[in-house]
């Protein structure tokens, strides 16, 4: 007679089969069904809100893909209308979704979202290289390393112009991650102490929209179709002078949400203490050859800094227009943990030099950046991430060749890539 046998059981823990076949989460890619057609008629001189409504209450979501097609027409009976440097991403003055109640999940202007979003792609590998609507080109051999390299163009995608009376078409596409996927992440308390192992492939952290209580509404907001000597401000702008120069358009925007059907706690995706976000800051030159840009500073918070882009902007530049500051006026460029502890000591040279190594391509003419997530063995991981919940002084620090420190009314814009303790 056979022996009967037990077998050991153990009870399954939250995420344990995640990635199983057929077993954990499907993944998918749909529409938002509260957000399919958000039309918006633009303004000339004023900003608009589009009328975007909560999203739905029925996934896992990972990634929100924001498909925004504008219908746009400039008339230059003037002669002043100018191109911004940052046409057309900064047609749309601001994307923001919030999440958690203490802090905002994401809050770009449009310019900064899509540097950054080719440095950092949410929907492809986050170590590879982006292109947004055919944005910028890689370093060709044809560059001189001299004091920089010149990017053949800033954002302005090739073959879009400034081609007033003819009505255009362009379209944008903003991801808005919500979550990332890191090669190996390290779960920390907030004392910055490592919690166990490393964490292969982790997904940091999803959000889980099942909750009919649950409401998150984004938020677009598109720049004014002409700015008054800004180009900052809106994709393109005329002279004070001019009263004839005419706009007219419209915004068609649609979301999209990448993640996965909900499925039964042990085969849906875990979720960690830190949440993904992407903030900016800005900070005053004040006219200064020397200026140091907090990175602990509100709006965006404590947490682990992945990485910073910035460019100073110049509103005295291109004759009143306003301008980037370019990388030719940079004496350094430090970045430091802790006041007094540089962790880079740069020029514009060895900042772009280190840039290019890991992302193939060059940021935008007059920005900076530090990718800190990225290991010289191209993996994507928070182990030397700035951590400001444990590390006073963290700062960007700019310093200026004589002579070439910008005006007293610029500003430096710097966007950061953190990883927010979650406490609500």
């Amino acid at each position: 007679m056979a022996k009967k046998t037990t077998a050991a059981t153990s009870q399954a823990i939250p995420g344990q089969f995640f990635r199983y076949p057929n077993i954990g989460a499907r993944s998918k890619f749909i529409s938002d069904s509260n957000n399919e057609d958000v039309a918006t008629t633009l303004n000339t001189g004023t900003q608009i809100s589009a009328a975007t409504t909560k999203l739905d209450n029925l996934d896992i979501v990972k990634t929100l893909l924001f498909v925004i097609n504008l219908a746009v027409e400039w008339t230059n009976t003037g002669t002043t209308l100018k191109l911004s440097p940052f046409f057309p991403f900064n047609a749309v003055q601001q994307l923001s979704i919030q999440f958690e109640s203490a802090f905002m999940t994401y809050r770009l202007p449009g310019a900064l979202a899509a540097v950054m979003q080719q440095a950092r792609p949410a929907l492809s590998d986050p170590k590879g290289l982006m292109k947004l609507t055919n944005m910028t080109t890689n370093v060709q051999q044809t560059n001189e390393p001299t004091s920089h390299w010149s990017q053949a163009s800033e954002l302005t995608p090739t073959g879009l112009t400034l081609d007033t009376g003819t009505s255009q078409t362009i379209p944008l596409l903003f991801e808005v991650p919500v979550a990332m996927t890191f090669d190996l992440y390290w779960e920390l308390d907030e004392l910055g102490n490592a919690k166990g192992a490393p964490i292969p492939r982790a997904i940091v952290s999803p959000q889980y929209m099942a909750a009919n209580t649950r409401t998150v509404t984004p938020k677009i907001l598109y720049a004014p179709g002409i700015s008054v000597e800004d180009l900052l401000g809106g994709a393109v702008a005329k002279g004070s002078t001019d009263v004839t120069s005419t706009f007219t358009g419209t915004a068609a925007a649609q979301i999209f949400r990448d993640g996965w059907y909900p499925a039964s706690q042990e085969a849906s995706p875990p979720v960690y203490g830190w949440q993904y976000s992407r903030d900016y800051l800005e900070q005053p030159t004040s006219g200064q050859s020397k200026v140091n840009v907090p990175l602990d500073q509100d709006v965006t918070g404590q947490g682990q800094i992945l990485m910073v882009v910035g460019f100073v902007w110049d509103p005295a530049g291109a004759s009143g227009f306003g301008a980037v500051t370019p990388l030719d006026d940079y004496a350094e460029i430090d970045l430091n943990f802790s006041s007094k502890l540089p962790i880079y000591q740069d020029t514009p040279q060895t900042m772009q030099y280190r840039w290019l190594g890991k992302h193939g391509i060059l940021l935008p003419d007059g920005f900076w950046g530090y990718d800190l997530a990225l290991t010289e063995d191209g993996r994507f991981t928070n182990e030397e991430a700035m951590n400001t919940l444990i590390t006073a002084g963290c700062q960007v620090q700019l310093q200026f060749n004589s002579g070439s420190a910008p005006s007293a009314t610029s500003t430096v814009y710097t966007g950061i890539e953190i990883l927010k303790a979650v406490t609500s």
